[in-house]
């Protein structure tokens, strides 16, 4: 009876414990949901505004009107577009918790001939066509007193963006007028026109779109295009993006020199090989061939950094697949970079994650005195530097000739502080550009002195009416230079993916180079709240042992390879040469001890060919193995250990029941 008596009162309270648990939930889902309350529990802290947003829409002066289109009552409306949806309505709350009063938000919803409707098409904001006909509206327009910024779609797939897409919205909006960004390039950038001598003679004659990362640039800066014949860079240009200067001449130089000294910045992309310009002279036969490295001569020199222009970057561990004419390949000299790569304390820099270059070379030496040096981009510990004529070789004959091991190498470097003039002796004549270190010294061999008696002791510099600086030219003064070793990466090719949405083409960035850029020029605009927002880029969290893996894996197989296929080219060789080699008088008749010789160098070339693909099989295997046991330990540990553990305390609590 008393046993009996126990089980009824632990039955009782019991329920009434679960009872009161189901209240607490309810009462906790009610609160939360009135208070609105959220956790980012992700690593990156997605989901929270950056600090950098926090500090432009706490500056704002005055008020900007965010109107979010979305047309929510849409039978046929796909569930992920709702749930972004409702992910964009929080952010945009956010946006209004951290700036009350100066960030509105109104939400419509452009339903067919209605006053909002109108109102999205009057922003800029059109509908996307569903399969059932019906407009889907998913756009923002933010106002403050004239300007107008419009998002016409926000797509999904760039959600990690979302925050500096508005971000960058809000500030062009309280910050209509732009800065002068000046564009200097041998390479189409900017687009070329359609080509009237090859239309006449009925060829493809169309010109080139300007670059991707040229309308990107464009929405925040006032883009001036610079020629190679420029001999003073405009007084108004605060920055200068320099883009494969091939053989320049010493007055372009000397504009460069002195841009600098006055204190503009410079952004300077250099190539040993510039792979889309190669690939463009295969596909044009009619235009003349050239060099296709550049450099900056004596401005290197006398910075105390080096740049080999003939000298490619090979990369085993970042390699990369890329495909040409039709066929996919690794290329050891088209490097993926990881987030490693990336310099991880510089706001530039920092949250990178993914960066495409080819063909780059690489910067050595430790800037001259007075200036600091910072490697903002680096290749990994196994990369090599080979010949430029040699990158065009087939890749494995260039994988078997690299030496144990490599080391890393510097692909891009900030240079900050006082810089000293290239040209000591003042502007040069009309002479091509001479090598660095003739002329760079006066005839005592002295170094120049600090600054010329129209410079200001700080190193600032005077600004007369017409861009010239103070005096005949400046000695010295402080500036900032970024110097990049590849120009390929700024190409749609290694930037971007494009994809059909609802019938509408839509950009996603396939790496972080439009970032890396974007996020150099916005530095270097002093901009570095907008930096601290873009940040926030394209996500990767690749299998970095495995990279290790296959880079060793490559190097182990890549000389068995070698040596099957220097065995079948030899055979067949043999084969043509022995056919060859019959006299006059036999005809087609072969002798019996030639059959022989080549019947069995026809088995040793199949022989040879099976062995070649077996070894290519068991490389695939491998690799293919190794991967499965990751992705298989990535994703099944934390279950097993969660239900280890479980198993655990419930034979735990068994035995302390048992004990009682």
């Amino acid at each position: 009876m008393q046993s009996s008596g126990k089980g009824f009162s632990r039955l009782l309270f019991s329920a009434a414990g679960i009872l009161i648990v189901l209240v607490l939930v309810v009462a906790v889902n009610v609160l939360s949901s009135a208070v609105n309350t959220r956790a980012d529990l992700t690593e990156e802290n997605l989901y929270t505004l950056s600090g950098g947003t926090r500090a432009i829409v706490k500056g704002l002066d005055l008020p900007v009107a965010v109107r979010f289109y979305f047309s929510r009552d849409l039978a046929q409306m796909p569930m992920f577009l709702k749930n972004y949806a409702a992910r964009v309505r929080d952010v945009l709350r956010e946006y209004e918790v951290k700036a009350p009063g100066k960030i509105k938000v109104q939400e419509l919803n452009p339903t067919p001939d209605s006053d909002a409707e109108d109102a999205a098409n009057l922003d800029g904001v059109y509908g996307q066509m569903l399969g059932d006909g019906e407009q889907l509206y998913l756009g923002l327009a933010l106002s403050c007193l004239d300007e107008t910024v419009t998002l016409p779609f926000l797509n999904p797939q760039d959600e990690s963006l979302l925050e500096y897409q508005i971000t960058r919205a809000i500030y062009r909006v309280s910050h209509p007028e732009k800065r002068v960004l000046g564009v200097l390039s041998s390479l189409p950038i900017m687009g070329t026109p359609p080509n009237m001598m090859m239309m006449q003679q009925g060829m493809d004659a169309r010109g080139q779109d300007p670059w991707y990362i040229m309308s990107e640039l464009k929405r925040d800066f006032d883009v001036r295009e610079l020629t190679a014949e420029v001999e003073t860079i405009d007084a108004d240009i605060d920055i200068l993006l320099l883009v494969h200067p091939k053989e320049p001449t010493d007055k372009l130089l000397y504009a460069l020199d002195q841009f600098v000294l006055r204190g503009g910045r410079l952004i300077a992309c250099l190539d040993p090989l510039s792979f889309i310009e190669m690939y463009s002279q295969r596909q044009s036969p009619m235009q003349p061939p050239g060099p296709n490295s550049s450099t900056l001569g004596r401005l290197l020199d006398t910075w105390g950094v080096q740049f080999a222009a003939d000298k490619v970057v090979v990369d085993l561990k970042y390699q990369t697949e890329w495909q040409e004419r039709g066929q996919r390949r690794r290329d050891p000299m088209i490097v993926g970079l990881g987030k490693e790569a990336f310099a991880g304390d510089d706001p530039s820099t920092s949250q990178l994650e993914t960066a495409l270059l080819a063909y780059a070379g690489a910067f050595t030496g430790q800037g001259a005195e007075g200036l600091t040096r910072t490697v903002l981009l680096s290749s990994s510990g196994d990369a090599h530097l080979i010949d430029g004529f040699e990158a065009r070789m087939p890749v494995n004959q260039i994988v078997g000739k690299l030496e144990a091991e490599g080391s890393r190498r510097a692909l891009a470097i900030r240079l900050a502080g006082t810089f000293k003039t290239a040209f000591p002796d003042g502007a040069p004549g009309t002479s091509p550009s001479q090598p660095a270190g003739d002329g760079d010294k006066p005839a005592d061999g002295t170094d120049t002195p600090a600054a010329d008696a129209d410079t200001p002791a700080d190193g600032t510099d005077k600004k007369p009416e017409g861009g010239k600086p103070a005096g005949d030219s400046l000695k010295s003064g402080k500036g900032m230079v970024v110097l990049i070793a590849d120009t390929d990466f700024l190409h749609d090719a290694f930037c971007i993916e494009r994809m059909q949405v609802f019938g509408q083409t839509i950009v996603r960035a396939s790496s972080d180079n439009i970032a890396l850029i974007s996020n150099l020029v916005e530095q270097l605009s002093g901009d570095e709240n907008l930096l601290s927002v873009r940040s926030r880029g394209v996500k990767s969290r690749p299998f970095v042992k495995v990279q290790d893996m296959k880079a060793a894996a490559e190097t182990r197989y890549q000389k068995q390879i070698d040596g099957l296929e220097t065995e079948l080219n030899e055979a067949v060789n043999k084969l043509r040469e022995l056919r060859q080699a019959k006299s006059p008088d036999q005809r087609s008749v072969l002798t019996p001890e030639q059959e022989e010789t080549i019947a069995g160098i026809q088995r040793k070339k199949a022989q040879t060919a099976k062995d070649l693909k077996e070894v290519r099989k068991e490389f695939r295997r491998d690799i293919d193995a190794l991967e499965t046991r990751l992705k298989l330990v990535n994703i099944g540990l934390v279950p097993l250990l969660v239900a280890a553990g479980g198993v655990a305390v419930a034979i735990l609590n068994r035995r302390r029941m048992a004990g009682k």
